[in-house]
């Protein structure tokens, strides 16, 4: 503290010898310049000294205020638990600041949380049985199946068939990947169903289900149609009942949909050789007819060969 009067002190006494070197002419100049700087040098540091001694006695004054009234809070709340007539409610995780505490899941949660325990519960008939013809394992990042199905079955059948499969595994993967396929479908070419665990279980059958087959195969023929034949076309998200009729004379193709919703074209037939073969009337750019085939099957071809085959309904 003392060095700040006695550096201002110095800083005067240096400014009044430049003063009177001046009138001098100069003479012994340098003494008052170099007296001047080193003055006003002290100066500058005392100054700073003195202000930062100033705000941490500053701070160490807020952190003692602090203290004290975190004191008095605790000695208050300490009190008003141990009153037995106090009126104030008993201190909880959300007053102090804590973790609130997690109420128990409502049934339906909880029973939502535990999908495996209820999809475990379903059986697999004896008459359906499958094979895996396509495997491939990534380490234990996943594992992807192909499987070849007897027949359709329901979705409670494909969870319990996927569990089985995932089961069937000693080593864990963080997703496994399965895709089946009927009887006579090419492989990826489009599966029937698919249960993937990423990283639950979920179920979805691409395409016609048991129900919506028994649907479209029992729609009555119109009687003033001469039918040709009648088939189930289960390509991926497409399945449909295809129709070829005679009526008028001419040649129509007729496509029902599980939704109800149905669309009509006229086609033409073709000569070729054993084969009935059809085309479409305004053409195709790409080449497309249709070939019933020995079996009595619906191939649909185009230019760069088979697209896909739909079953004959008997």
């Amino acid at each position: 503290m003392l060095s700040i009067p006695l550096s201002a002190l110095g800083l005067l006494l240096g400014a009044i010898g430049l003063l009177v070197a001046l009138m001098r002419r100069g003479s012994g100049i340098g003494y008052p310049i170099g007296g001047g700087a080193v003055s006003g040098l002290a100066l500058a540091i005392g100054i700073a000294q003195v202000a930062a001694v100033g705000s941490a006695v500053s701070g160490v004054a807020e952190a003692m205020d602090e203290s004290h009234r975190q004191q008095t809070r605790t000695n208050q709340e300490v009190v008003a638990s141990a009153s037995p007539g106090g009126s104030q409610r008993p201190r909880t995780a959300r007053d102090s600041g804590g973790p609130r505490p997690t109420k128990p899941p409502a049934p339906a949660e909880a029973e939502h949380k535990r999908p495996q325990q209820a999809e475990a519960q379903a059986t697999i008939p004896n008459d359906v049985t499958y094979t895996i013809i396509k495997k491939y394992v990534l380490r234990s990042i996943k594992r992807s199946l192909d499987v070849r199905l007897n027949r359709k079955v329901s979705e409670d059948v494909l969870r319990a068939i996927a569990l089985q499969l995932k089961d069937s595994d000693p080593n864990t993967y963080d997703r496994t990947f399965i895709c089946y396929y009927l009887p006579g479908m090419i492989v990826d070419a489009g599966a029937w169903a698919t249960t993937h665990f990423n990283p639950n279980l979920e179920v979805r059958i691409l395409g016609l289900t048991v129900e919506e087959e028994k649907a479209l195969k029992q729609q009555p023929d119109d009687p003033s149609r001469e039918v040709i034949g009648s088939w189930l076309d289960e390509r991926l998200h497409f399945g449909h009942r295809v129709t070829i009729f005679r009526q008028n004379g001419k040649v129509f193709m007729e496509n029902k949909f599980p939704d109800g919703s149905s669309g009509k074209k006229e086609i033409v037939e073709k000569p070729s050789g054993s084969a009935r073969k059809f085309e479409k009337k305004a053409g195709s750019s790409v080449g497309e007819f249709y070939l019933i085939d020995k079996k009595g099957d619906l191939q649909l071809w185009d230019q760069d060969g088979l697209i896909s085959t739909a079953r004959k309904i008997n």
